[in-house]
Order: C-alpha cells, then structure tokens, then sequence
C-alpha cells in the first residue's frame, strides 16, 4: 500500500487518547451541576469502584458529550435497559431537549475543571505512545487531521502538553461538523482529494458505517478493549480492523 499520496483522519477520545476518567468526571460534575447536588470533583479517586466499572464499560457507545446525560440517567435511576448503540437511539430521542441543555453545561464544567488546576485535568487523561509517535511522523509530513466530537480548545491543550502541535485547520471538532462523515465528504470536495485517499481511524464502528458506504478507507481502531459488539459489526460490513498501529504502517511508504 503506497501512503504518498493519503491523507489521515484520526479520531480523538479513544484512538489518540484515552478519555474515559476525564468524561466520567465532567459528565459527573454536569449532571451534578443539573441536580443541584452541588457535588464537584477533580479526580479518579472521588469516585467508588461500582461507579467506574459502571462508566468504563459504557463509555466506548457514547457518540458525544450529550449521551453521557443518558449514562448518568440510567446509572441513577437504575434503567435495566441493556446500553448499547439501539438503546442509544431510542433515548435520544425521548430526552432530546435535557440532552441539549446537559451537552452546554458539559463544555462549562469542562473549562472549570482546566481553569482550576489544568495539571490534574490532563492527568486524567491517558495516550498511546505508539499512536503518539505515529502521528508526530504524519503531522511533520502533513498528512495528519483529527476529527472528534470533543471542543478544539481541549483538543489543543493535550496535544501541546504532548508536544504536538497542530494548526487550526488540522482539527474538525463540535463546532464544525454535525457528523464525521459529511466532515470527510466537505474535506475532499473542498481539497479536490479522492476519497479512498483519505484514511480515517476511528474506535466507535457506528462512525464508519457511513463513510465506509461513501467509499473512503476507514479502519476501526482495535488496540484498546472495544465492545465485542463492533468487532462482529465491523466484520459483517467488511470494515478492516487495526490490532497494532506500529504493524499496521509497517515497510508503508509513508516514511520513506
């Protein structure tokens, strides 16, 4: 495979970095924050082992900032409903409006969390060296984007701390983009870039559905624990998955 001529698209939260402690304290300092339960905490140990176990093995369905509403509704009244990516569909829906307006207040206690100590926000965030060192190589060769629902400044803020340091336009976060698909679409009719030159790497199988049926090259990301779930979607939708980054690229002609 000749990588001269591609351009990468690499989702954020779950392929760069692993964000699950920093979501499960934002999505618990919003909800807090909507209940008046003047409850708000900064770090990993503020939170019981029931409560991580319950955040860490239904964060990897969550889209956006908005669905954590619906993780902290079925954690506190205790929904039954199994939480997966149809349930997800369903309660959308039906809580539409609370979703909005938890999704706003997700941003802000997100900036109140870096605003009180920045150190102890990053820390709760956790990167893949190989994928980091990966993509420092395509960005020196600028071939790298990102692509995420997460907010640019935030974005920003964890690459810089691991020193990498990306322009602006590199990064198509919230406020840009309704969907990653229509994303890639406007990227290669703006840039006159075929489609199955532009490689996205995303961990959330449900976001590559789409441009899969668009025809860009897209590969779901499998070097952390995902749900089974996606592994049988990706294969029954012949999406390739990538076990190792560093194997992956391998003898590719990108470096050379």
């Amino acid at each position: 495979m000749n990588h001269q001529n591609k351009i990468f698209f690499f989702d954020f939260d779950g392929v760069i970095c692993d964000s699950t402690y920093e979501c499960m304290v934002t999505s618990f300092n919003s909800w807090s924050f909507l209940n008046n339960t003047n409850k708000f905490r900064c770090k990993v140990k503020e939170f019981s082992s029931n409560e991580i176990k319950y955040f860490k093995s239904r964060r990897p369905y969550a889209k956006g900032a908005g669905d954590y509403y619906i993780l902290n509704k079925f954690f506190t009244d205790k929904i039954k409903d199994k939480f997966n990516e149809e349930t997800l569909i369903k309660y959308r829906k039906k809580w539409k409006f609370k979703i909005e307006i938890f999704k706003k207040k997700f941003y802000e206690q997100r900036k109140k969390l870096i605003n009180k100590n920045i150190s102890n926000w990053i820390d709760l965030h956790i990167f893949n060296n190989d994928v980091l060192n990966f993509i420092k190589k395509l960005n020196h060769k600028k071939k790298l984007n990102i692509i995420t629902l997460k907010d640019y400044k935030s974005v920003d803020i964890l690459c810089r701390s691991k020193h990498l340091f990306l322009k602006r336009k590199q990064v198509f976060d919230e406020s840009i983009i309704s969907n990653k698909a229509d994303a890639l679409n406007k990227f290669s009719k703006f840039n006159a870039i075929k489609k199955e030159n532009i490689i996205f790497i995303d961990d959330n199988i449900f976001h590559l559905i789409d441009p899969k049926l668009k025809n860009f090259s897209i590969y779901l990301k499998n070097w952390a624990d995902i749900p089974k779930e996606y592994l049988l979607i990706a294969k029954n939708n012949n999406i390739p998955i990538i076990y190792d980054i560093e194997k992956f690229f391998i003898n590719r002609t990108i470096f050379k």
